[in-house]
């Protein structure tokens, strides 16, 4: 464990000093080129400045919306009827003959004991093993 104290010591001091020479501004002022956009003069970052109103532009050659047509000129089409065959009765009897089954995959399950992980119940191979 002491032998990784030097040489941990040493890329951490390495780290830091990247960190502090890149978190330094450029000699002429300016700050420093951070990342791979750096900003480029007057722009700014800030995401609340609004622009005044006169920047925005109205589009122009829109056209007013258009008056509602007359509600007499298309008279509501005829209701559509669609006759459904009643499937109650199928329903019913599968749904009838699926509780059925449940109970009885429930009775064989209370009579046998719960299976043990792991447990020889004669049923495995030996090339299972």
């Amino acid at each position: 464990m002491r032998s990784l104290r030097l040489p941990c010591l040493a890329v951490l001091l390495c780290a830091a000093a990247t960190a502090f020479a890149q978190a330094q501004p450029a000699p002429n002022g300016a700050p420093a080129n951070v990342g791979p956009f750096p900003p480029q003069p007057g722009d700014d970052p800030s995401l609340f400045r609004t622009l005044p109103p006169e920047a925005y532009v109205k589009p122009s050659g829109t056209q007013p919306a258009a008056p509602p047509a007359a509600s007499n000129a298309n008279p509501p089409a005829a209701p559509v009827v669609v006759v459904v065959p009643d499937t109650r009765p199928a329903m019913q009897e599968q749904l009838e003959r699926a509780r059925l089954e449940a109970e009885a995959a429930r009775a064989r399950m209370d009579q046998t004991p719960a299976p043990i992980n792991g447990a020889f119940t004669g049923l495995t191979d030996e090339r299972d093993r």
